[in-house]
């Protein structure tokens, strides 16, 4: 039975540190975690977290942490696992395909509900009682709707975003999902959703999302860097 104790632990997220400033051997000191976590490919679930918020720790806002670590990386810098989504039919379908695979990475887990024109994605924890750092949730959230954005090359903003948690200056993220975002302090409660116009996230682009994916491939002549994603 595969256990789900151990968290694959993407090395990505300590390059992309890195490419921010911050030495990854302060992230681990900061988790209290011995140095060798960086080379270690799997991590336990409050491993996980507590590198997440030990990040979160050492960066100025929660907020900002969240938008420079989601764009921070190139679509070409993606693993074949993340680049998988940039093959689909289009936005709906590639949001699928990423619930999908999170179901085989936990902790994280997405719910995607549609009725009407409202798309509602909601984030959920496998395996676990206790809610991830905010910004794992942030930037769990950021990332989809940064896929619409680069597969569709359309400026694509969310409906609303709801979180159960304090997530730094709530402005700036306001400003990078282009719409309201409403905060939810719930005891023992973990509400956090990302909600998209049905009408945009249904919308057809497979040609694009086809063709970005091969111009980013192109430009690495073939072969898959070391970097890659948070994810």
């Amino acid at each position: 039975m595969k256990s789900h104790n151990r968290i694959k632990f993407p090395a990505g997220f300590w390059a992309g540190v890195h490419q921010l400033g911050i030495a990854p051997h302060d992230v681990a000191r900061k988790a209290q975690l011995p140095l060798t976590i960086i080379a270690d490919p799997t991590v336990t679930t409050q491993q996980y977290f507590a590198i997440w918020q030990a990040y979160s720790d050492l960066i100025d806002d929660t907020a900002e942490g969240i938008i420079k670590l989601t764009t921070v990386f190139e679509t070409a810098h993606y693993p074949p696992a993340v680049l998988a989504t940039y093959h689909a039919r289009d936005y709906r379908d590639a949001l699928k395909r990423m619930a999908r695979y999170k179901q085989l990475c936990p902790p994280e887990s997405l719910r995607i509900t549609e009725e009407g024109e409202v798309c509602t994605i909601e984030l959920d924890w496998l395996y676990t009682e206790q809610s991830g750092p905010s910004m794992l949730v942030g930037i769990t959230l950021a990332f989809l709707l940064e896929l619409g954005r680069r597969g569709t090359g359309k400026p694509l903003m969310a409906r609303s975003v709801e979180f159960s948690q304090s997530m730094g200056d709530k402005e700036v993220l306001e400003a990078y999902f282009g719409c309201h975002i409403t905060l939810f302090f719930l005891f023992l409660s973990f509400w956090h959703k990302l909600l998209l116009w049905q009408s945009k996230y249904n919308f057809s682009a497979s040609c694009y999302f086809l063709l970005f994916i091969i111009k980013n491939i192109t430009r690495l002549k073939g072969e898959f860097p070391r970097v890659a994603t948070i994810f």
